[in-house]
């Protein structure tokens, strides 16, 4: 983030804020994706996390100016509460309490290791081309897809529990 904020005039202190305000994004996203999953339910708080997170991807690519790349730096921030909380408490509502227990391990150990092989993929397409554009829009269409993928699994648990209630 911080060579991003070089790439849009911002001196290296300014620069380096933009990598304060995600992790500011990422603890508070994290509360806030606990408090509204209580609320209104896992599913539909990690699609919004999800949007708010490409949202801002998308955005950062055509915004300049300090304060404007602080905010959306705090959104793209976002993205952390999915991977640090969404996935177990997605996990556990799809799956239930007991089958948890044994999906958990395996569905952290494949986050993982799709995140340490996607950042050094997507700084080196930014090595590669020079150019932000990409490694941005792929984030933003992996966010995409992330967002697909609860739709459908909402919609799969949706039915397995009616299914379920039916017998």
């Amino acid at each position: 983030m911080t060579s991003y904020g070089l790439s849009k005039g911002l001196t290296l202190s300014q620069a380096s804020l933009l990598v304060s305000a995600g992790m500011i994004g990422n603890t508070v996203s994290k509360l806030i994706n606990g408090i509204l999953s209580d609320r209104i339910g896992v599913f539909p708080t990690n699609m919004i996390m999800f949007g708010i997170s490409a949202t801002a991807t998308v955005a950062l690519l055509y915004t300049s100016g300090l304060f404007p790349l602080l905010l959306l730096a705090f959104f793209y921030g976002f993205v952390y509460s999915i991977s640090g909380l969404g996935y177990s408490l997605i996990d556990k509502e799809y799956y239930g309490p007991e089958q948890y227990k044994s999906v958990q391990p395996i569905v952290v150990f494949a986050s993982t290791a799709f995140y340490a092989f996607g950042n050094p993929l997507i700084g080196a397409v930014f090595d590669y081309t020079g150019d932000f554009r990409y490694p941005f829009f792929i984030s933003a269409t992996c966010s995409l897809f992330g967002l697909f993928c609860l739709v459908y699994l909402q919609r799969k648990s949706n039915e397995d529990k009616r299914v379920y209630e039916e017998n």
